[in-house]
């Protein structure tokens, strides 16, 4: 494995220092805020072109990975659910407004990774037929339902 950089890791700090606060972060990496604001700046103003760049590309990366922290939250979600429907009959266990504040965040998070999932499949220019039927009888079904 490739040793990382200075200037690769500072992309990578920025990055994560835009979707969370400073103190996380430099908390996260044992650095200081100043070295974080330095950087940070160095970026902001283009003054190290070959910087600049591995920030965007970080950030590209980034971008393009976001919806697959849903899975593990939808994963955590649903279990905390589950347990709260076994000790149903336990209601001290259990408070209703929090086990409806958490359903509620598994329908959000459910409904992101959904949107998605389409607009991944919009933008790869997809069109897959459905339930595995050949693509020559889906479209001939499409086509006969539209006569109609």
């Amino acid at each position: 494995m490739a040793a990382i950089t200075k200037k690769d890791f500072w992309a990578q700090v920025i990055i994560e220092a835009a979707f969370t606060t400073d103190a996380l972060v430099c908390q996260k990496y044992a650095i200081s805020e100043r070295g974080l604001r330095k950087w940070r700046k160095t970026f902001a103003d283009g003054s190290d072109a070959e910087f600049t760049a591995l920030c965007r590309t970080k950030k590209a990366v980034f971008d393009a990975r976001w919806a697959e922290n849903c899975s593990p939250a939808l994963t955590a979600g649903i279990n905390f659910l589950a347990d709260a429907a076994r000790s149903a009959g336990e209601p001290q266990k259990k408070n209703p407004a929090f086990i409806a504040a958490i359903a509620g965040a598994v329908k959000i998070v459910a409904d992101v990774k959904l949107t998605s999932s389409v607009i991944d499949a919009r933008i790869a220019n997809t069109n897959r037929p459905t339930d595995d039927v050949p693509e020559q009888i889906f479209g001939q079904t499409v086509a006969s339902e539209l006569k109609q």
